[in-house]
């Protein structure tokens, strides 16, 4: 567990939940943590009464901003994911950027406000697990580890495994990447966060049926999401809800036109190993014919 506080450690941390809510235990775990108080959660951060929200949009909303204006915390770091990132995402058009870029920290539903971040107001945002999980045995150590070398500007590997021809006949694909739950990147499109694809675009999902990975994959395609990317990378989809879901991600990459490869290094599952959003990677054939991804520092 030290390991995984390490991270805590340093960094002044400004805890938020713009999506759902979770139980208090956890809440009382943090709170213990927190014995340097270098973790700020506000008092009215959950209220009762919200079924699937952690508070209403206005709340929510406020202490997003109130995040993003403090100068005090140089991260801010998401406290679940869950639904509703994306119903106060547009309202962050009234703002100003700040002078100051922070560190900010999430996934899955999540993914809403990395876009607009990233892509706006061109921050290096990182796709990466949640601060509750932080005491999750079931998540692997390693997803905190690296969040705190990738914090500090130290890379690591990514393992991949190519799963077309394409992606079998590449050597090194170099490119900046974006990208996030496949949920929320199609909520994206024909909005003001419509996801703009950079060279490497990283996919992920969870609980969808095989032909409900095939809906999305298609879709994005017709899209024109995928136009433009130089590879295409996608997660660990579990839990698996059908046995078709591996089916429909290499019967698409079959039929497409681009290296696709998959990865167990990030997503729902145990390991979520940290992606920066805007920052450059590469991919790279190893001398055993292995694959890795790695940022490029």
């Amino acid at each position: 567990m030290q390991e995984r506080l390490k991270i805590i450690e340093g960094n002044n941390i400004y805890a938020i939940a713009p999506s759902s809510g979770f139980p208090k235990q956890i809440l009382e775990k943090l709170t213990i943590t927190n014995k340097n108080k270098n973790i700020y959660i506000p008092e009215n951060s959950f209220r009762e009464g919200y079924i699937y929200l952690s508070n209403s949009d206005d709340n929510r909303f406020k202490i997003l901003k109130n995040a993003l204006k403090q100068n005090n915390y140089n991260i801010i770091w998401c406290l679940k994911g869950g639904y509703g990132s994306a119903r106060i995402v547009e309202r962050l058009y009234s703002l100003k950027r700040p002078k100051k870029e922070k560190i900010f920290i999430g996934y899955s539903d999540i993914t809403a406000i990395h876009l607009f971040l990233s892509q706006e107001w061109g921050w290096r945002t990182i796709h990466g697990s949640m601060l509750s999980e932080i005491y999750d045995i079931n998540k692997d150590s390693k997803n905190f580890i690296y969040l705190n070398q990738i914090i500090n500007g130290i890379a690591f590997n990514i393992e991949l495994t190519p799963i077309n021809n394409i992606a079998e006949n590449v050597s090194i694909i170099k490119g900046s990447i974006n990208g996030g739950h496949m949920d929320l990147l199609n909520m994206s499109i024909k909005t003001k966060w419509e996801i703009k694809p950079k060279e490497i675009l990283f996919l992920e999902v969870n609980n969808k049926k095989g032909y409900q990975v095939d809906f999305y994959l298609t879709h994005f395609l017709q899209a024109g999401i995928f136009h433009q990317i130089k590879a295409l990378v996608i997660g660990d989809l579990v839990p698996k809800i059908d046995i078709y879901v591996d089916y429909a991600v290499n019967n698409f990459a079959s039929n497409i036109n681009i290296p696709v490869f998959k990865t167990s290094c990030f997503g729902h599952g145990k390991k979520n190993y940290p992606i920066m959003y805007n920052a450059n990677y590469q991919i790279m054939k190893d001398i055993d014919n292995s694959y890795t991804m790695k940022m490029i520092i």
